[in-house]
């Protein structure tokens, strides 16, 4: 009996051993599941407050942490059994959080590549807590919100984000049922209507969405663009070191090297990278040339024949007549260019005077032509009996027989006084220029 007593004793020790044992099991099993619900926790709050600050990358992870926590490998649900409830919510608002965090992410992106990376991820957190709650009003804005972003990718993009091929029609239409929809549930729950997903719903209707993304595609090309031409111009400044060290080993000097013609060579190769035809390569040339107020008439004209492929092409030999015209020419416009101050005028007319006017034939011009000019006043005043007697003394005068005086050379000095200090710089009339030019040409004849 006493045998079977402590048989009996030790059995019962035995089972409130056991017990015990498993109250314990299931108290830490408590624990352990408590405190892998606070780490979530406390990681959905750090990532709250990074998301807060626009760390889109940073929170991500965070959520990514509490999502991988609370899911067993393999299987949908959280994995506790008496905090399921719990656990569930604190699942789905880490993944409707990271679906924030990747569409945010994928409107900052300039590479379409990885923009659509970041939406399929995105959308992969939507559709998994929408297959648990299909009326979750926060998963079908957010699921709307990324199909429209989707829907503003080029082919390639749109594919690797959506999974299957679908038009930018079909991806608008979808993202307006999922927005439709969210508001509706909102709506049914008593929520009102909520304003963020109509101004979603607005900016897919209006295609902002497309505009933003096709703006932000021109950009990158526009940056990559610019790069190309860097990179090119790069190489160019490299081929034109190791050409002008040829150049210094070759010549030995380096005063030798033309450098204008290498620089011209890379603004060419410059604007033929930006796909400038070679026509309009030529043309702009030319008109840098002829626009170079540095520059005289013949050597603009030389240039302009080298650059149109005439290298050996030399102006032809001016005659006396060409020469004359020129200077002529010259002189009009410095008389009649009212940017021109008196003093230079002044000092121009006086270097053209002294050029034209040696001293035994101007003066000579002057009386013949006073000569001439005072028999014809003479017969017309005389009247017809002492016509052909003055008629015979004008000729004469012209033949140089007379002397006549020096009236001829004062008017010439009056008409370039009257020209070079028009008053203030103003504009010299057309008849003051051509009365000035005739008395020097008649002057340089003489």
């Amino acid at each position: 009996g006493a045998a079977g007593g402590a048989g009996g004793g030790a059995k019962s020790t035995g089972g409130r051993a056991a017990m015990f044992g498993k109250e314990s099991a299931e108290k830490l099993a408590r624990q352990a599941r408590g405190s892998k619900i606070r780490l979530c926790e406390d990681l959905k709050k750090s990532g709250n407050a990074k998301y807060s600050d626009k760390l889109w990358t940073d929170a991500l992870d965070d959520y990514a942490d509490a999502i991988r926590v609370l899911t067993r490998p393999g299987e949908e649900g959280t994995g506790f059994a008496e905090e399921e409830e719990q656990a569930d919510g604190l699942l789905r608002a880490c993944r409707l959080n990271a679906a924030a965090c990747g569409l945010n992410q994928a409107r900052g992106m300039a590479s379409e590549r990885e923009a659509s990376q970041a939406v399929a991820k995105a959308l992969d957190h939507c559709n998994k807590v929408l297959e648990t709650h299909p009326r979750a009003a926060k998963a079908l804005f957010r699921r709307g919100q990324l199909i429209a972003e989707a829907s503003g990718f080029e082919d390639d993009a749109r594919f690797k984000a959506i999974g299957h091929a679908r038009s930018v029609a079909e991806l608008k239409t979808a993202a307006l049922e999922d927005l439709n929809t969210a508001m509706r549930v909102t709506e049914d729950e008593g929520g009102g209507r909520d304003k963020a997903v109509e101004a979603a719903a607005d900016e897919v209707a209006s295609g902002r969405v497309e505009a933003r993304r096709k703006q932000l595609r021109e950009r990158v090309r526009a940056r990559e663009q610019a790069k190309a031409q860097e990179k090119a111009r790069e190489a160019a400044e490299v081929a034109l070191v190791k050409k002008a060290g040829a150049k210094q080993k070759e010549f030995g000097d380096w005063d030798k090297l033309d450098y204008d013609g290498e620089i011209e060579k890379l603004d060419i190769a410059a604007l033929k990278s930006n796909g400038v035809s070679d026509q309009d390569v030529t043309a702009k040339r030319i008109m840098e040339v002829v626009d170079d107020g540095s520059m005289d008439e013949e050597a603009k004209m030389k240039a302009c024949m080298k650059i149109a492929g005439h290298k050996d092409w030399k102006a032809p030999k001016e005659t006396e007549d060409d020469v004359a015209r020129r200077e002529q020419e010259k002189a009009m416009k410095i008389i009649q260019d009212p940017r021109i101050s008196p003093e230079h005028r002044m000092s121009y007319l006086e270097k053209i005077y002294k050029e034209h006017a040696p001293e035994g034939g101007f003066k000579a011009a002057v009386e013949r032509e006073r000569a001439a000019e005072q028999g014809k006043q003479q017969a017309a005043e005389a009247g017809p009996s002492l016509a052909k007697s003055l008629g015979e003394k004008s000729r004469g005068a012209a033949r140089g027989d007379v002397n006549i005086g020096k009236d001829a050379m004062e008017q010439m000095e009056k008409l370039m006084v009257q020209v070079a200090q028009k008053e203030g710089g103003g504009e010299v009339t057309e008849d003051e220029a051509h009365n000035l030019a005739d008395a020097m040409s008649k002057i340089a004849a003489e």
